[in-house]
């Protein structure tokens, strides 16, 4: 099926167009869905309750409590490093946090006001900083030198899309005139590259309206959800874009309702080679080798209650792979992974985060309110405060 990338950040505008007249579409997906986040070994759970563009919101993961609230930035695929902007005159700011302890780590200034952080590289070095997508200017700052190591002017409507480790690989959607958009790279070396990067095997246009990303800890790939609003039934897709290679390839998964579809979690295998893509909403669990680059298992189940006023999606893996808890808002559910079984709903009501103790045998549930609840991670029991 020929696929046409619509970039993140217009993604809610998309979505306001295809549902007018639908209450149950507020805003976009991405910038309102709520996400979390934990980095392995780590005792705090980070959850973003207004989606990627909105501020962190850190918990311990032991007590539940709030740790600190950071402001609206982008967090790098390694968990470990959160980045933010703020204007400071005729400039900005560029201010990096440790995400693990909330800790500001430093900040940079770069003579340009109004930029915001648009990518992160997945170890948080490197930044890539713009304003607005008509002919823009991207400016990428080396964090760890305090410097900006090169600017990128761009002719026509641009998005960034992700930031190679080393920082010298950005990654492009460029918008054409005829609605179709390409994915691209421009490289330090060398400029703009000539070409699209492409899936082989779908070498031609892309429809699609992308929905949730999230990049590889180790800088590899930038893992993103689209779905393909048709006529009757939508569809649904993993870009899997190598940050290395400069190659991609479009993974199919199980499609249905138009909200439904957006409300799969990806999350990632301790062993960085599987990708579960599990939603409670459509009841399935669908699981991606990444090296094969397909669908090599799908389970199904009963669906479950979710949050109709977005399309909410998230979930956490434990320590060692074996259990998968996600949710499309409603409860969260507990996926295992060797005897793919489905179990759950617990912590009933709206919850925007989940994440696992280092230990593996709790898990924290993070209510809409701001409340926590910990969870027997084998059983689903609530645990007595």
């Amino acid at each position: 099926m020929p696929r046409l990338f619509v970039p993140l950040a217009a993604a809610a505008l998309v979505v306001l167009a295809l549902a007018a007249g639908a209450s149950s579409v507020p805003c976009g997906p991405t910038t309102c869905a709520p996400l979390s986040s934990t980095v392995a070994g780590s005792r705090t759970l980070g959850v973003r309750p207004h989606g990627l563009t909105g501020p962190l919101v850190v918990y311990d993961l032991a007590t539940g409590r709030m740790v600190a609230r950071l402001p609206a930035g982008v967090l790098s695929a390694d968990g470990r490093r959160y980045v933010a902007s703020s204007n400071a005159g005729l400039r900005t700011r560029v201010t990096r946090y440790d995400a693990v302890t909330a800790r500001r780590l430093g900040s940079v200034t770069v003579r340009e006001a109004g930029l915001e952080v648009e990518a992160v590289s997945a170890n948080g070095r490197y930044t890539a900083l713009a304003w607005g997508t008509k002919s823009p200017t991207i400016w990428i700052v080396d964090l760890n030198g305090r410097r900006v190591t090169r600017k990128v002017h761009l002719e026509g409507e641009w998005a960034v899309d992700a930031l190679s480790t080393d920082g010298r690989r950005l990654y492009l959607i460029e918008s054409h005139q005829n609605g179709g958009y390409a994915v691209r790279v421009h490289e330090a070396s060398r400029g703009l590259v000539p070409g699209a990067i492409t899936d082989p095997s779908e070498p031609g246009p892309m429809t699609g309206v992308a929905w949730s990303s999230a990049g590889t800890p180790d800088g590899s790939r930038q893992l993103t959800l689209y779905v393909e609003p048709e006529s009757k039934t939508t569809g649904a897709f993993v870009h899997a874009l190598s940050l290395t290679s400069a190659t991609a390839a479009c993974i199919d998964l199980p499609g249905g309702d138009f909200m439904a579809v957006g409300r799969y979690a990806l999350v990632l295998a301790p062993s960085g080679r599987t990708l579960y893509a599990a939603n409670a909403s459509l009841g399935v669990v669908a699981t991606i080798d990444l090296q094969a680059r397909k669908v090599v298992d799908t389970v199904r189940f009963a669906s479950e209650g979710a949050d109709g006023s977005t399309s909410t999606a998230f979930g956490a893996i434990s320590p060692d792979g074996r259990t998968l808890y996600f949710s499309a808002g409603r409860g969260v559910l507990a996926y295992d992974t060797a005897d793919r079984s489905v179990r759950g709903p617990y912590a009933r009501g709206s919850v925007d985060g989940v994440g696992f103790h280092p230990s593996g045998g709790t898990v924290l549930v993070v209510r809409r309110d701001g409340s926590t609840v910990r969870l027997d991670a084998a059983s689903g029991a609530t645990l007595a405060e």
